[in-house]
């Protein structure tokens, strides 16, 4: 019997399952995958946009830190104990706020008058107790003075990119900055000491001037409201020693508690060619450092020392500063430097001792602020230079650069952030 003979292909082919690729979805299966994205992809631009939003808050929250830390700490250097201090606060740090911008440098930061600057007794003191710039202008200098510290607010709307029907398609935004005065380490001294009995020093007259007489041998003779040439820690009191203080940046790093301090008791008719540096006036080839302004102020009608356009620094000088405005007379032998950017730097405030004024040598404990307010023309005697009253060193505006902290009770301030 014969038995039919078959290749191996062909039995290969006729065992072989028929069955579809192991990679190939049925129908059921499709279908399930379109669901899974249909109910997954809002979850997902859900949680893109949250994160979305979160970025940009963190940006725009740092945008608007910067602003409320730039207004408070510009505002704080207006706090001088009186009440003119919350107007000059509120406008100084609104000015550098709103300088910035925030919403990725897009818009504007806005501060409202009034709202955004507010200030406190305390630091810890509750949000009810800080007061608006109008409020504070009423009250009396005494009660002013214990106002020591500013706050500022920055808010923005931002847009958000998950936008829920029937929620708000905005969030807002906030920072908020807190300054005070702090105690400045190493202050630099001017060479120069008020008498304890003038009118500015007694009644804390911010804005009145104070005379000196270059030249005379007692240049507070007859004059209750002046001021006397002085030199630091037992140094010989000439015009060689003056020359370098005033040339140079003062006498600095002095231990402001009881401090002694020698008055000339001879004529000192020489400095005025050192001092006259700090106004971008030059003789010859004396070093010049300028202050940011040389713009010189003497008292209406050269005959009081109290003009009726007092408050020169208050109400003038820092608008000067702003423009780099030079010294806008001349001086017979003398040239004119035009302050710039680049060569100016606060050198017409200072501190200064306030000593009783009776020759000799002395150990004071108490410094006030002052703002030198005119150069002086060479040649003769008897000239008088006018200085005006910022406040006690301890409260008055009157270190502009310095570095926070390290210095002592009596220590002059500068504007730091607190919280």
């Amino acid at each position: 019997m014969k038995f039919p003979t078959f290749h191996s292909k062909q039995l290969r082919a006729q065992i072989k399952p028929k069955n579809k690729p192991i990679n190939q979805p049925t129908n059921k299966q499709d279908g399930l995958i379109v669901i899974l994205f249909v109910i997954m992809a809002p979850i997902i631009l859900g949680v893109m946009a949250i994160a979305l939003d979160a970025g940009q808050s963190f940006v725009v929250k740092s945008e608007l830190q910067n602003a409320a830390d730039a207004c408070a700490l510009s505002a704080a250097k207006e706090l001088d104990g009186t009440n003119n201090q919350f107007a000059l606060a509120e406008s100084a740090g609104i000015s550098v706020g709103t300088a910035h911008k925030a919403n990725f440098q897009k818009t504007a930061v806005e501060m409202v008058a009034n709202n955004a600057v507010r200030f406190a007794v305390n630091l810890n003191d509750g949000a009810g107790s800080y007061i608006t710039a109008a409020t504070g202008t009423g009250l009396s200098n005494a009660v002013a003075a214990t106002y020591k510290y500013v706050s500022c607010d920055a808010a923005q709307n931002v847009n958000k990119f998950l936008n829920i029907p029937g929620l708000a398609s905005t969030h807002t935004v906030s920072a908020k900055a807190i300054a005070g005065r702090v105690p400045a380490q190493s202050p630099c001294v001017l060479p120069i000491g008020l008498c304890s009995n003038a009118t500015a020093v007694t009644t804390n007259g911010v804005g009145q001037w104070i005379s000196g007489i270059v030249g005379q041998n007692n240049p507070c003779v007859g004059n209750t409201d002046c001021y006397k040439w002085v030199v630091y820690n037992g140094a010989g009191a000439n015009a060689a020693n003056l020359k370098a203080l005033l040339t140079g940046n003062n006498s600095c790093g002095i231990n402001l508690t009881s401090q002694p301090v020698t008055e000339f008791s001879g004529a000192a008719a020489s400095p005025y060619a050192d001092y006259n540096t700090r106004f971008g006036v030059q003789k010859s080839n004396n070093p010049v450092n300028p202050d940011f302004t040389g713009y010189g102020y003497t008292p209406a009608g050269g005959a009081t020392p109290y003009p009726p356009a007092a408050n020169a620094y208050r109400d003038d000088y820092s608008a000067r500063r702003a423009t780099l405005t030079k010294y806008q007379g001349s001086l017979p032998g003398y040239s004119v430097t035009q302050p710039t950017v680049a060569n100016a730097t606060a050198r017409r405030i200072g501190v200064v001792p306030i000593i009783p004024c009776t020759g000799g040598t002395s150990n004071v404990t108490q410094f006030a602020c002052v703002f030198m307010l005119n150069p002086i023309d060479s040649g003769g005697s008897n000239k008088t230079l006018y200085l005006e009253y910022l406040g006690r060193a301890n409260a008055g505006a009157c270190a502009q650069f310095s570095v926070a902290g390290g210095g002592g009770v009596n220590s002059p301030t500068v504007a730091a952030l607190v919280q």
